[in-house]
């Protein structure tokens, strides 16, 4: 008993959603995650090797390459955000760095300096920092956050929005009691205008409301968009980061990261960037945009992104520098290269000074464009070049790898395409995985409509074809030459041909998600919903179905000897069938498990067929002997996938993480499952498959990944081990195609027979050609070389004299070289003499200006400290006072919610009497009710829309309540916002001082005007008292109005009382209507479960049937059946009989209890709309005279100001007019 070994082999599949996904090592070897692993593919070799990640990772989230190649770096999500770095030469963890204080989880983005010496990282939400690492010691060199404020947003709007939530899916009978008893102590005018009003602001708040929570989200998920962030490769002080709508550069000064600010930059959504030797940032956009920027911000050139022959613009989503190159990776399945010119820009004459500044620019042009061969338009998403610069190689979304090969300068051939770098791989879900005997092959299914067969030896994929329908499984037949699949329409039987697939056979089986071949092969099992169809894989008949499950198959597994099947479902079953007397068309069921908390997905047995073994949602494996659960062993993960090996001797377990589980076999009797487990897929396992030489074991996820192992189990020994299969190379062929190939070859090798005899000729021709230029060749050489001799011997001669020459003049050189140096020494000392003496004068005044600035900074936070104490103590009275009238409102709430409860225990003892005398009356009138009542459903829904509206009024007033303890938080901000505005009060107290002066001024003189003003108020005194004789009559009408108006609100209130009265009783009968309804609703489940039970006595008779012929079997079966269901029957025929009397006794009195209600509730509707029109009619007469009042009296006003303004103008003429009218 151990676990057993296990490696990993080779992986199929790439993990697009890692940032920089692919990146080159050297010449020869490129990196790209695939699941929860890093591969190191070696393009020449095609061999893999694994770097597996850390144990606490839960995904990879970008790699980063220093630019010598040296270093390599991951980054994982985890608890907290880790990245390692790799060492390139030995493969070694060099360093592992990690943020502590921190809410996020991962790293979005890194870089590394140009001498690899330094790192940056990005952490995603919700802190959004920049870290600057010296990564060798694992300092922080400096870090700041680029996005401020996001967190506390959310985190409101989320609150909100919970908040919002909630009210809409309250209790409504309590809001309803608290507004009822507000009304009845309330003034009806005030409750009238306060629901309308309500009413009005809750419908604008409801929109306002959405829509600010849903613009808080979509910055949200703007602000997460940061594509990228860079070190610039000349200076490695300076990071760039970039993404949707931010562009934004960071300078290491005075131990920070400081913003640099640019001029405007256009607001666009940058997706890529790269930097050139020039110190400028080319970047890739969202609108098809390729923008050169200089290192301020200043835009150079702006490139429309423009492919195919219609010129359509495409986003670009990835760059690539090289030589004097550029290249986009763009959308649409389409790379353009663009090479770097240098160009004079001509202008006129005049403009010398402009020419000569912008001469030697250089630009980009468009060379060539390359489109990729791929099944359906992808992006491009990475690109990456080797050291070398002559191969590149780029990853599009559908998870492809294609590479272009030996990279002319010029780019000018035809012939150089994108090709397919290793195998085309899964873009979708895997739904299901099979190997076969005969043959090296594996068959797999995804959710991209497609069918792909691996060899895993040669590692390889020998044929993928797509298809139109979704393909839910797959199973190989053991000689590898035919394959089962089920499509969404029907189940078909196909042969595996050369490169493709041919059906040859179809079943009317639609949706079929699980099938499986017998390991003899003369059987084939498919499922259908609850049930399993066998075939025969020969003849094609349906030889029997297993029902038994009443939901889905999740799995279907034979045992060795084909004598048995195990099946699981959603349902919580496994059951083991026996398949010994399937020639007779009987399968028996030799032992059940039931398990109704576990929905199961795989089930499978020992080879001896005498234990089952299960995983499902219970995060268990378990055991299963004689249709009892002997062993449960528990897991921290749910399990989704079991295989076991041939031998039995070997059991392995997928995950919904992705990991795979050796666990030790056969199981101990300790609970706890013991396992070694290796991270793999990215996503849960849906496919787990084993060799038949127990060699391999294969798994599929739901990432579209396959992986390959190699096993062994460490108690047997080699020499006990399998030897290995020979294995055959039989492929089917069909005969059309034999017959073109055989043609094919004859046409062929007439045609090579003709070209030898015609090569022959042409090489005898050539080598005659070839002797004769030799020989001419040779006498012009030799020729050459005797003149040659001659000029190297004068060359020479010439060579001694000029060495001779240079020896004098070098040292007559040196000579004056020694006397200048002696010189400058000379002078040099003097200047610093001089120049120390002006540092020490310095040093003085220095430390004299640091005394008075430390004063002067002393006295400043002296009076800082001040003026907080004092806002800080006004704010503590303020929060104080609002939490005390918290507190008073929450008592008056508790005191409305008791006197709602004295109202109901009397209006129920109330009803109650009431029920009781209508009983009798009502009997009668029962028919011509029932037809009443369905007139009074349309008028209930009115009253329910009423109800509702209500109801939205009490959603408002908690809103508001929320919106008071946002703005205590809000409170506490504004203090701090405060310190700042004290620096600015003192300015405005200085220049409010001088406006004092200025209107004291004008005081001055506005008094000396007043005193002129007293002369002539004893004049309009006068006339002012004439016409208040003329209003004095009118005022009185007025305020017999308003008595009126008082004594029809007295009115309103007595009706508002009684409506409120109604609708306690309405919704009191409501509640009574929902009891009966649930009473139907049990009363419905009833019949349905007697329905189930005469399905399954149906079912169980027609097994019966089988042993019509074997008398004491079929007595057996009966007996079984009448112990089951007889008794049951009596039970439930005497408890259906007291249901029904207890039912309609009920549903009388609720019927005539409603029916008398409705009446009630009409006639008091009736009389309140006519009271209520008469009040509003009368209402409106009064508004409409007082409004007249009101316009006559502005006109009075109006000539009263006329009047003033003429007697001011005439005022001498109007003094001698008094007397005369005093004395009359």
């Amino acid at each position: 008993m151990s676990i057993a070994a296990m490696s990993y082999c080779h992986s199929f599949g790439l993990k697009v959603n890692t940032k920089n996904c692919i990146l080159f090592v050297d010449d020869s070897n490129i990196l790209y995650p695939v699941g929860s692993n890093t591969i190191l593919y070696n393009i020449e070799t095609k061999t893999q090797k694994f770097i597996s990640s850390s144990s606490k990772s839960e995904e990879i989230t970008c790699y980063a390459m220093s630019n010598n190649h040296k270093y390599f770096a991951i980054a994982e999500r985890s608890e907290k955000p880790l990245a390692t770095i790799f060492d390139m030469v030995s493969f070694r963890r060099k360093k592992v760095i990690t943020v502590s204080n921190t809410k996020s989880k991962e790293f979005i983005s890194m870089g590394f300096s140009f001498d690899a010496k330094m790192i940056a990282t990005l952490i995603g939400n919700p802190d959004w920092t920049i870290h600057l690492w010296i990564w060798d010691k694992g300092k922080i060199v400096a870090s700041v956050k680029c996005l401020h404020n996001i967190s506390s947003s959310i985190e409101m709007n989320k609150q909100l929005s919970q908040n919002i939530d909630s009210l809409e899916s309250g209790n409504f009978t309590e809001i309803n009691t608290h507004l009822s008893s507000a009304v009845a102590k309330s003034n009806a005018s005030s409750t009238l205008s306060m629901n309308n009003n309500l009413q009005n602001d809750h419908k604008c708040q409801s929109k306002s409301k959405n829509s600010d929570i849903n613009n808080g989200y979509n910055q949200c998920t703007l602000n997460n968009q940061i594509k990228e962030i860079s070190i610039n490769p000349l200076d490695q002080f300076q990071v760039l980061i970039i993404g949707n709508q931010i562009f934004k550069i960071y300078k290491y000064l005075e131990g920070e990261l400081k913003q640099v600010t640019f001029p405007k930059i256009e607001n666009k959504n940058y997706l890529c960037h790269v930097w050139n030797s020039r110190n400028q940032i080319i970047t890739g956009t969202n609108d098809g945009h390729i923008l050169i920027f200089d290192n301020n911000g200043d835009l150079k050139q702006d490139i429309v992104n423009k492919v195919g022959p219609e010129n359509n613009i495409v986003n670009v989503t990835s760059l690539i520098l090289f030589r004097n190159s550029l290249m986009a990776g763009c959308d649409n399945s389409s790379i353009i290269l663009f090479e770097k010119n240098s160009s004079e820009y001509e202008y006129n004459s005049k403009n010398n000074k402009d020419q000569s500044q912008n001469n030697d620019k250089e630009f980009y042009n468009k060379i060539k464009e390359f489109t990729l061969n791929t099944e359906i338009p992808t992006s491009i998403i990475n690109l990456t070049i080797n050291p070398s610069e002559d191969n590149i190689v780029c990853a599009t979304n559908n998870c492809q790898l294609f590479s272009l090969l030996s990279i002319n300068s010029e780019f000018n051939c035809d012939e150089a395409k994108f090709e397919l770098l290793s195998q085309p791989f899964h873009y979708g879900k895997i739904y299901s995985l099979d190997t076969c005997i005969r043959k090296p092959l594996i068959a797999t299914c995804s959710s991209d409509k497609s069918i792909r067969i691996w060899n895993y030896l040669e590692k390889t994929n020998e044929i993928t074809k797509f298809f139109t329908d979704d393909v839910y499984c797959v199973s190989m037949h053991p000689s590898g030459l035919n394959i089962l699949a089920g499509f969404n329409d029907k189940l078909r039987l196909m042969n595996i041909l050369i490169d493709d697939l041919k059906p040859y056979k179809e079943f009317n089986i639609r949706g079929c998600r699980e099938c499986k071949f017998s390991n003899g092969g003369q059987y084939f099992a498919a499922a259908y919903r609850n049930c399993v169809h066998i075939f025969s894989t020969w003849s094609y008949e349906n030889l029997c179905t297993l029902k038994g499950h009443s939901s889905k198959i999740q799995s279907i597994y034979w045992s060795l000897d084909d004598n048995y099947i195990i099946t699981s479902g959603i349902d919580g079953a496994v059951y083991q069938w026996s398949l010994q007397d399937i020639i007779r068309g009987e399968c028996k069921r030799e032992s059940e498990s039931f398990l109704k908390s576990c929905l199961y997905t795989s089930a499978l047995c020992s080879n001896d067929a005498k234990k089952n073994y299960a995983v499902g949602s219970d995060k268990t494996i378990k055991e299963i002997q004689d249709s009892q659960i002997t062993k449960e062993l528990t897991s921290d993960v749910v399990l989704t996938k079991l295989a076991i090996s041939n031998s039995g001797t070997m059991l392995f377990v997928g995950t919904v993480t992705g990991a795979l589980r050796v666990v030790k076999f056969p199981f101990s009797e300790t609970k706890v499952c013991e396992y070694q487990e290796h991270k793999a897929h990215g996503d849960s396992i849906t496919a787990l498959c084993i060799s038949s030489d127990d060699k391999f074991l294969f798994s599929a996820g739901m990432d579209g990944t396959i992986y390959m192992y190699n096993i062994y189990d460490k108690d047997i020994k080699i020499s006990q081990r399998k030897k290995e299969e020979i294995l055959s190379d039989e492929i089917l062929v069909s005969r059309t195609d034999a017959e073109e190939q055989v043609i094919m070859l004859s046409d062929l090798r007439k045609k090579l027979d003709d070209l030898k005899l015609e090569n022959e000729y042409q090489l005898r021709l050539k080598d005659m050609n070839c002797n004769e230029k030799i020989k001419e060749v040779t006498g012009k050489l030799l020729q050459e070389i005797d003149s040659l001799k001659l000029a190297s011997s004068l060359i020479k001669s010439e060579k001694e004299k000029e060495e001779n020459r240079f020896s004098e003049d070098m040292n007559n050189e040196k000579l004056k070289h020694l006397n200048e140096i002696n010189e400058l020494e000379n002078t040099h000392r003097e200047k610093i003499v001089s120049e120390y003496e002006k540092y020490k004068a310095l040093e003085l005044k220095t430390s004299e200006l640091q005394e008075n600035w430390k004063n002067q900074v002393l006295k400043l936070n002296l009076e800082k400290e001040a003026m907080l104490k004092k806002l800080t103590s006004q704010y503590d009275m303020k929060l104080k006072l609002k939490q005390d009238e918290i507190l008073k409102l929450q008592s008056e709430i508790k005191n409305i919610e008791k006197e709602y409860e004295e109202t109901i225990k009397e209006t129920e003892e109330n009803t109650d009497i009431e029920i009781l005398e209508l009983r009798h009356v009502y009997e009668k009138r029962l028919k011509d009710e029932k037809d009443i009542g369905l007139k009074l459903k349309s008028e209930n829904g009115i009253m329910k829309k009423m109800f509702n509206s209500l109801q939205n009024e009490i959603d408002v007033h908690k809103y508001e309540i929320t919106k008071m303890n946002a703005e205590e938080t809000k409170l506490q901000n504004i203090i701090k916002n405060l310190e700042k505005d004290v620096s600015s009060f003192k300015k405005e107290i200085q220049e409010r001082d001088e406006t004092i002066r200025d209107k004291e001024k004008r005081i001055y003189d506005l008094k000396k005007k007043n005193q002129e003003l007293e002369k002539f108020k004893f004049v309009l005194d006068y006339k002012i008292r004439e016409l208040k004789n003329q209003i004095e009559p009118r005022e009185k009408e007025i305020e017999s109005m308003t008595d009126q108006i008082k004594e029809m609100d007295n009115e309103l209130e007595h009706y508002n009382k009684i409506s409120s009265n109604l609708e306690l009783k309405i919704e009191d009968y409501k509640l009574k209507l929902g009891e009966s309804e649930k009473e139907i609703v049990i009363e419905k489940e009833n019949v349905l479960a007697v329905a189930a039970i005469i399905k399954r006595f149906k079912n169980e008779l027609n097994e019966c049937m089988y042993y019509i012929m074997e008398p004491k079997l079929l007595k057996q079966h009966i007996k079984r059946l009448y112990q089951k269901y007889c008794n049951e029957e009596d039970n439930f025929e005497t408890i259906q009989a007291d249901f029904e009397q207890e039912f309609y006794r009920q549903r009388n009195y609720l019927e005539k209890t409603i029916s008398a209600l409705r009446k009630k509730v009409k006639k008091d509707d009736e009389f309140n709309r006519s009271t209520n029109y008469n009040f509003m009619k009368d209402n409106m007469t009064l508004v409409r005279e007082i409004n007249y009042l009101r316009r006559v009296s502005k006109k009075n006003q109006f000539i009263n100001n006329k009047n003033s303004k003429i007697i001011s103008k005439y005022l001498p003429s109007v003094q001698q007019t008094i007397p005369i009218e005093n004395t009359s």
